[in-house]
């Protein structure tokens, strides 16, 4: 246990007889360009005579202090933009020197190598190196399977989000997993009469003499209401010409179209 009675961010000197720390710890507060009388300073602590000294006194935030050689880096938002960037602190001349000048996002959660820091800005890893004090970006590979996004047949008879029964009631129109089915009431096959991958359809309601389903899809990019022929999960024979799905031209906030009349007229909350 240190022998301190609160303390944040820290970094010991090189040969460990002292510390540099943060005597509030705040970083996960929402005070971003705090000027206030809790702003973090720097403080040094000297483990041999138990004296604790003010080292940088300034009113913006200074936080994050790393201790390498003789110099201590730390983040501070002091500059003109009030932007956290990384800053360094000679321990002989105590001269401040502002290191990286960001202005849109934040140096964050920067982490000291033998040769190098490491931190977080707008996203990106950025490293700094020590020596020639030269910045650069780390460019991150990640080489993912892709399991979750592979091809795969999928049981959707668990995933049914609304459905609605034909007039007749010989079969009901089912919407599971963005795709629009109907099924019948006893026997016969079940029809896909969307088979969209990557397109979500919902909200199928059927047309009041039978013929059509409309539904709200996004095929297009946008939200629309489209039209469905009944038969159009089913493969047409040489005889007879498939009926593909249609769209209305209708698109916005869409919530569920409701059928007015038994011809192709639609209403759709928005």
């Amino acid at each position: 246990m240190l022998p301190l009675p609160r303390g944040g961010w820290c970094s010991f000197s090189p040969d460990g007889r002292q510390l540099v720390y943060n005597r509030v710890f705040r970083e996960f507060r929402t005070w971003k360009r705090y000027r206030g009388g809790q702003a973090d300073d720097l403080w040094l602590y000297d483990f041999a005579t138990r004296q604790t000294t003010r080292l940088i006194e300034h009113p913006a935030q200074d936080v994050f202090p790393m201790w390498h050689g003789e110099r201590i880096y730390f983040v501070s938002e002091r500059d003109e933009n009030r932007q956290a960037n990384l800053f360094s602190y000679d321990t002989r001349t105590r001269e401040v020197r502002q290191l990286t000048t960001f202005t849109e996002f934040a140096v964050k959660f920067p982490s000291l190598g033998d040769r190098a820091i490491v931190f977080e800005n707008g996203g990106f890893l950025y490293r700094f190196d020590l020596a020639t004090e030269r910045l650069r970006k780390v460019r991150v590979e990640i080489q993912e399977d892709l399991a979750v996004g592979r091809d795969k047949l999928q049981d959707v008879s668990r995933e049914t989000t609304t459905f609605d029964v034909a007039p007749d009631g010989a079969r009901a129109v089912i919407g599971a997993r963005g795709e629009v089915f109907t099924v019948p009431a006893r026997h016969g096959p079940t029809r896909n009469l969307t088979r969209s991958p990557g397109v979500h359809e919902r909200n199928a309601v059927w047309s009041p003499d039978g013929r059509w389903i409309a539904c709200i899809s996004d095929r297009s990019g946008e939200d629309e209401l489209w039209l469905l022929p009944r038969t159009a999960g089913v493969i047409p024979s040489s005889s007879r010409r498939a009926r593909t799905p249609t769209s209305t031209g209708l698109r916005g906030l869409l919530t569920r179209g409701t059928w007015r009349g038994p011809t192709r007229r639609t209403a759709c909350c928005l």
